[in-house]
Formats: C-alpha cells, sequence, structure tokens
C-alpha cells in the first residue's frame, strides 16, 4: 500500500496505533502478572523447606548457617505477602484482561469496517465513534488509572510481507481476502495454541502426580522422611495453582470451540460456488467470524478473571499458613535463643561467685598475716619499753623530777597490751560484704 493512500485513510491508521497499543501493554502487563504470581509460589515452597530445615537440621550446621536459615525464614513469607499486597493494590491481573478485551475489539471493529462496511459512507464516523466507546469503556475498567507506554512499531503490528497471508491492513477485503488474512490466520493461531496449552497442560500434571507420588512414598517410608511430605504438598499446591492461574484447562476447551466454529464457517464459505459469493454472503461470513471470536475473547476473559479471583482467595490463605508456620518456627527459635542465654547467664554467674569467693578468701588470709605480723612487732616494742623504763626508775629519775608519783608497770598493757583484737573482726568487715 502506498504512502498516499495510506495518508488518506486516517481513521483506519489511528485504529490499527491503538490496537497496537493495547496489545502491546497487555502482554507486558500479562507478562509481569505472571513473574510476580511465579515468584510468590516459588516463595511459598522456600519457605515451606526453610521451616523444615530449621525445625530438624538446626543443630547440625554452623552457627553461621543456623543465622542464615533464620533470616531466610523470616524474609520469605514477608517477601510473599509484600508481592500479593503489590499485586492486589495495582491490579496487575485485572489489567491485562481488559486490555486484551479492548483490543480484540477494536481489531474486531477494524476488520468489519473494511468488509461489511466497506460501501457505507458513514463508515469513517462509525468507526471513531467505536474507538471512543472502546477507550472509555477501557478507562472505567481500569478504575479511572489508565496508564499505556507508546507504542513506536510498524502499523499494522504482525504484518510480514514475505508471508502470502499476512495482512497489510489498510485497503478494503473481499470474501476471499478475508477468508485469508483473517480467518484462517485466526484458526491456525488457535490450532498451533491448542497444541502448546495441551502440552504445558500434560507436563504439569505429570509433575503434580510425580510429587504427589513421592510424598505418599515418604509418608509411608517413616522415619525422618516424614517432615518432607509437608515440602512435597507445598510443591503440589503450588503447581496446582499454577495451572489453575494460567488457566490452561480452560483454553483447551476454549479454543477448540473456537476451531470447530471457525471450520464451520470456512468450510461454508468454501463450499459456495463463484456466483454465490456475493457482498451479502462476504458480509455474514464476516459477521459470523467476529462473533465467533468475540464470544471466544469475553469467555476467555470471564473464565480468567474467575481464575484470577479464586487464585487470590487461595494464595491468601496459603500465605497466612506460611506465616503461621513461619510465627511458630520462630517462637521456637527464640525460646531457644532464650534457654541458651539463661544457661550462659547461669554458667557465668556461678564463675563469678567462685572467683569473688576464692579472691575473698585469699584477701582474709592476707590480712590475717598482715595482723599477726603487726601483733608480733608491736611486742617487741613493748618489751623495749617496759625494758627502758627499769633503767630510769633505778637511776631514781622518776623520784627527783615526780616525786612520789610513780609510774605503774601495768601502764603500757592497760593502755596497749591489753586492747585485744578479736580474730573475727576481719571476717565480720570483709566477709560478710
Amino acid at each position: 500500500m502506498t504512502e498516499d493512500s495510506r495518508s488518506q485513510n486516517r481513521i483506519l491508521e489511528t485504529a490499527w496505533h491503538r490496537y497496537a497499543q493495547l496489545d502491546a501493554n497487555a502482554i507486558a502487563a500479562q507478562k509481569r502478572y505472571m513473574r510476580l504470581k511465579r515468584t510468590m509460589a516459588i516463595s511459598t515452597v522456600l519457605a515451606v523447606l526453610f521451616a523444615i530445615l530449621v525445625d530438624n537440621y538446626s543443630p547440625d550446621v554452623p552457627s553461621w548457617g543456623q543465622i542464615i536459615l533464620r533470616v531466610l525464614l523470616i524474609l520469605t513469607p514477608i517477601t510473599t505477602s509484600i508481592i500479593a499486597a503489590f499485586t492486589n493494590k495495582f491490579q496487575q491481573g485485572q489489567h491485562y484482561l481488559a486490555f486484551r478485551a479492548a483490543a480484540e475489539e477494536i481489531l474486531k471493529m477494524i476488520y468489519i469496517y473494511r468488509t461489511a462496511l466497506k460501501t457505507s459512507l458513514k463508515r469513517d464516523k462509525w468507526l471513531g465513534d467505536q474507538l471512543a466507546a472502546i477507550q472509555r469503556k477501557l478507562f472505567r475498567a481500569v478504575g479511572g488509572e489508565l496508564i499505556l507506554k507508546q507504542y513506536r512499531g510498524d502499523l499494522p503490528p504482525y504484518y510480514d510481507a514475505s508471508r502470502d497471508y499476512s495482512d497489510p491492513g489498510y485497503s478494503d477485503l473481499s470474501g476471499d481476502e478475508y477468508l485469508t488474512y483473517r480467518l484462517e490466520d485466526q484458526l491456525a493461531w488457535h490450532i498451533k495454541k491448542i497444541l502448546k496449552v495441551q502440552q504445558d497442560r500434560k507436563r504439569l500434571q505429570w509433575l503434580i502426580l510425580a510429587f504427589a507420588g513421592g510424598g505418599s512414598f515418604l509418608a509411608a517410608w517413616g522415619g525422618p522422611w516424614v517432615v518432607w511430605v509437608a515440602l512435597t504438598s507445598a510443591i503440589v499446591s503450588s503447581m496446582a495453582g499454577w495451572e489453575e492461574l494460567r488457566g490452561l484447562d480452560m483454553k483447551v476447551g476454549n479454543y477448540s470451540h473456537v476451531v470447530l466454529d471457525l471450520n464451520i464457517v470456512r468450510d461454508q464459505w468454501l463450499m459456495l460456488n463463484e456466483g454465490a459469493r456475493t457482498p451479502v454472503a462476504a458480509g455474514k461470513m464476516v459477521l459470523e467470524t467476529e462473533k465467533v471470536l468475540w464470544n471466544q475473547n469475553m469467555e476467555f476473559t470471564n473464565a480468567m478473571r474467575k481464575a484470577l479471583a479464586d487464585a487470590e482467595g487461595d494464595e491468601d490463605q496459603l500465605i497466612q499458613h506460611v506465616i503461621e508456620e513461619a510465627r511458630e518456627a520462630t517462637a521456637q527459635i527464640k525460646e531457644t535463643l532464650y534457654t541458651e542465654v539463661e544457661e550462659l547467664i547461669d554458667d557465668g554467674i556461678g564463675e563469678a561467685v567462685a572467683r569473688v569467693e576464692t579472691s575473698i578468701e585469699a584477701s582474709v588470709d592476707t590480712i590475717h598475716e598482715m595482723y599477726t605480723d603487726m601483733r608480733a612487732v608491736d611486742e617487741e616494742e613493748l618489751a623495749l619499753v617496759e625494758s627502758a623504763e627499769e633503767e630510769v626508775l633505778a637511776e631514781d629519775f622518776v623520784d627527783e623530777d615526780f616525786g612520789d608519783d610513780a609510774i605503774e608497770e601495768d601502764f603500757v598493757d592497760e593502755d596497749f597490751s591489753d586492747t585485744p583484737v578479736e580474730d573475727d573482726f576481719v571476717d565480720e568487715v570483709w566477709v560478710d560484704d
């Protein structure tokens, strides 16, 4: 298609741009939402794993390993709760479904514009009104917070000139062209998608059965392996929730129905001879095809919304269960720590008391030795004083200076020698303290 013909139909270019923008944002929002949900499922399983390790294997690992396990046990449910709160707060799942529904509705209007209304003079106004109405509905569906990234790619977004059945996007279409560009393209997409979904569903179901069987085996084996049944149960629950969140069972049925209906419409058109393939018949085929695709989109959207609501409820219960387990494990950890601290304190106090008693006994012995040495010194000094007094008395020194007032020999003994120092004095002063 030339640039002149494209510029003459700005309304169609605007419609393709709006479709491409909503389609790109729907894909990005879906990937972001699924990534958050996958992280939550993995975190839930890890929380159970850390709880088992802390409760049963902490004594077998070094102290730094115990600290790491305890920190991970506490942080994992907190992280899971934060992700769940973020996902629910900003309605990541609901937004991508709203973007997808709006994009598919715009695509439906584009093909009706190019086929059933190609002879109508009012089709430009009709398409413009439809674009405005769809965007208003989208604004209400996302709660008044329509945050979209700009699209700067090619228009139409999936056009590939190397493929014969790829739609250039701007020309009016005949019945056969619509059959090639729209109906058969959607038929091939759904057939390819249903095969992939079926493969993913089988893989998940085999894994679920394998872990469920492993849990039953561990429970029957008994012994220390029984504690790992909780981990296998958590894995089974997470995988089952992941399968339900992706809507694999619903997609298989939904896509199968679409393939059936599109094959019927295709066969009805191909069974018409050339003369019967009139614009009226082409318009009927277009409306039937778009009705099939739109009903499939609505059924898919409603089923996915229900699956998201159920998954959020299950996740809330699972998160609460994990948090309760983490709290119980934390309480056990605290109790163990308190017991260890009390034992350390008791041991420390006992050692301190023993050291103080030993120090006091040594101090008492030292003081007693000092007291004995001092008493011996005092007795020697008193003996010298008595000897000196006898010498003075012999020379009548006292009689000459003091007359008849004699100094009694017991004077020193009364003031000094007869002052006893009880042995219990030291004990009363130091030991009792």
